[in-house]
């Protein structure tokens, strides 16, 4: 919800909001109506996230402390999973069409299979967007995972392309091991060359990304530490 005024309304609201944006102006107006007081609000519960200078102006944007936080980290796992599943997609996608030379929405048709089974490649084109969903599912929980793991093993924070090129490996590991034998999708036969290639895609697409979105999170968070 955002709340643009008047003044009254500000001043019911303040000590209720979670983020401010305000226009800081150079200049004195004449006028019956003010912004009311809010720098008591900015050490003890608000901190800075943003500040755009300009000339005669400029933009401030402050979070609550403690939303901050936690709209910080629920941010850096929905980049890091929407990322990585959208250059998964795509190199899941080309990688289709190149070897097939078939619509790559048979690549969602198939992730689809794994929860309705056969019946998926009989349903049309729509239950695609089911297979796209979760895709996109499935990414966001390796995010999570990820970010869970992150600060509790050192190793991952420093060496950030190295951790994210072995859990890209591992993704694939457990995917192949447990989570396909045990969905509906219809049994495919094992080829080196492809298993290499899928191993390549997730190492590149899925844990590269998410590996480097996380560390900047953990690293800005580390910078902001007295």
């Amino acid at each position: 919800v955002f709340v643009i005024g008047g003044g009254q309304i500000y001043s019911q609201l303040l000590e209720k909001a979670d983020e401010l944006y305000l226009t800081l102006v150079e200049k004195n107006y004449d006028g019956d109506t003010l912004f009311p007081p809010y720098e008591h609000l900015l050490d003890a519960k608000f901190r800075m996230t943003n500040r755009e200078v300009h000339d005669g102006y400029t933009f401030v944007d402050y979070e609550r402390g403690e939303v901050s936080r936690r709209t910080s980290a629920f941010r850096t796992v929905v980049l890091a999973g929407l990322l990585a599943g959208t250059l998964d997609g795509i190199a899941a996608s080309v990688k289709f069409i190149i070897a097939t030379g078939r619509n790559p929405i048979r690549v969602f048709v198939f992730i689809a299979s794994g929860v309705f089974g056969e019946d998926a490649f009989s349903a049309g084109n729509l239950v695609a967007l089911w297979g796209v969903a979760f895709h996109y599912v499935i990414a966001l929980g390796w995010a999570l995972i990820f970010f869970l793991l992150y600060p509790r093993i050192k190793f991952l924070s420093r060496a950030k392309i190295i951790s994210g090129v072995a859990y890209g490996f591992v993704v694939w590991v457990i995917m192949n091991s447990l989570v396909v034998p045990l969905s509906n999708t219809p049994p495919l036969p094992f080829d080196l060359g492809n298993a290499i290639l899928a191993v390549i895609i997730l190492m590149v697409c899925v844990g590269l990304p998410i590996s480097l979105v996380v560390g900047r999170h953990f690293s800005r968070k580390a910078s902001e530490l007295p």
